[in-house]
């Protein structure tokens, strides 16, 4: 692919922080990795055991429930039982929300394997893509802006603030050119930097953009 080929310059939609989220880890000949950052896995473990407390206080609950369902008339023993299935489904729905977000931040990685021949995306026991590298043709490194980051708890308005975002993002030849993000964060020396790193290590061309105020991402 010829470097000067017209490559989207419009930020891809992906989660924002205003903390770093990645760091190399292992950069050798063959393999090229980016794991969490301390502070990555600080704030996963915090989610980690807010979830782990959540699914204690359901057993909690059920166990609280049906001892005093049992010294109650008929009538509100239904409406416990009744109320149970309820109040299981949104705290396991929060439980796992938080688990969830905590595993992926705790452990997500991105590693380039040169004897594999892939570049793999996982978290947890989860990949969340694959592709072959001698898809990757580019590397693009996008000033993306101002993204904007909402904090809403309990369906309330909650409060925003603007991060300015720097993306690592891969061309790739199939979907033709098609691009496929590595990281988004809030650093640019260490994006610019990985990025620069990256390209030579595949081998590849690294172009750099800067997204127009007026777009878009998508």
């Amino acid at each position: 692919m010829n470097p000067s080929s017209k490559i989207n310059n419009v930020r891809l939609k992906v989660a924002a922080a205003n903390f770093r989220l990645f760091r190399v880890r292992r950069h050798t000949d063959m393999r090229f990795v980016f794991a969490p950052t301390f502070g990555s896995q600080a704030f996963g473990l915090f989610f980690c055991g807010f979830g782990i407390f959540i699914a204690s206080a359901v057993v909690w609950m059920c166990l609280a429930i049906w001892t005093k369902a049992a010294l109650e008339p008929l009538v509100v023993q239904v409406a416990f039982f009744a109320m149970l299935p309820f109040a299981i489904a949104i705290n396991g729905f929060l439980s796992y929300f938080a688990l969830s977000s905590g595993m992926m931040l705790l452990s997500q990685t991105v590693a380039f394997d040169k004897l594999a021949g892939t570049v793999t995306r996982r978290w947890a026991f989860k990949t969340v893509y694959m592709h072959r590298l001698h898809d990757v043709v580019t590397i693009q490194f996008l000033d993306a802006g101002w993204v904007r980051i909402q904090f809403k708890f309990g369906g309330g308005r909650g409060s925003s603030c603007k991060v300015h975002q720097f993306q690592l993002n891969l061309v790739l030849t199939t979907p033709t050119d098609s691009r496929l993000n590595v990281c988004a964060e809030p650093d640019e020396s260490f994006v610019r930097s990985a990025a620069r790193e990256l390209a030579a290590f595949l081998g590849v061309h690294l172009i750099e953009h800067t997204m127009s105020d007026g777009a878009e991402g998508k």
